[in-house]
């Protein structure tokens, strides 16, 4: 996920935002089953997955996104200079702020997610650099590279003295759209078996999904951690 603003306001060491806009580039999107899945429905055809994540895009206002053409569960076979051009290409048209990805252990392994992880952490550094792909635009460095914590939605929620838990860099009060963030959970109607054990059968629907937590991969250090604000310095 890519996120940028329009217009910036200062007070003390946070930025606020005006105007923010983020878009979201996801690669793959589940189009391809190797063997059978237990927290998956297999979709009716093969653009219900993307259909799936444009709507809940659409209701968490994102201003673009991108798929990546690339088969579930074979990412890491994708040839490298492809996917890296794609990405820096992304990242230079769109001029993030911030970028959030997996971390290297892609949160529960799954080889897709870390090799997204590595992928994203190559294109930010060659979208800094000119000599990358000089046609696809200026160079852009992002601010910060950001990792969400690998704790599971409902234990985060019920975790007590998160500040304290190394490896938070960022906690994030979201319980103004905790109502919006079920909707867009919930429009992934063929992850829906999944999604419901994570976010929505155990513990209080509506603390689980009013707070996030992340880990600086590369960038600015908050100071104090964790900071409430991406933007704080």
């Amino acid at each position: 996920m890519w996120r940028t603003h329009s217009s910036v306001q200062r007070s003390h060491s946070c930025e606020r935002l005006s105007g923010p806009h983020f878009a979201i580039l996801v690669s793959p999107c589940g189009l391809y089953w190797s063997q059978p899945h237990t927290l998956t429905t297999k979709p009716s055809s093969p653009q219900a997955p993307e259909a799936e994540l444009r709507e809940a895009a659409r209701i968490l206002g994102a201003h673009r996104v991108d798929m990546l053409s690339y088969e579930d569960q074979r990412l890491e076979s994708a040839p490298i200079d492809n996917v890296r051009l794609e990405l820096v290409t992304a990242i230079r048209r769109a001029k993030p702020q911030l970028v959030i990805t997996f971390d290297p252990h892609g949160a529960n392994r799954h080889p897709d997610h870390m090799a997204i992880s590595r992928f994203v952490s190559d294109a930010v550094s060659a979208a800094a650099d000119p000599r990358w792909y000089p046609d696809t635009g200026p160079a852009h460095q992002i601010e910060r590279l950001l990792w969400p914590y690998p704790m599971l939605a409902f234990e985060l929620a019920r975790t007590a003295d998160l500040a304290n838990r190394p490896g938070i860099d960022f906690l994030i009060d979201t319980s103004a759209f905790w109502e919006k963030k079920q909707a867009a959970i919930t429009a992934h109607r063929t992850q829906l078996p999944g999604l419901r054990k994570l976010f929505f059968d155990k513990g209080d629907v509506t603390k689980t999904l009013s707070v996030e937590a992340f880990r600086l991969g590369w960038g600015q250090r908050p100071d104090p951690a964790p900071a409430g604000d991406f933007y704080c310095t």
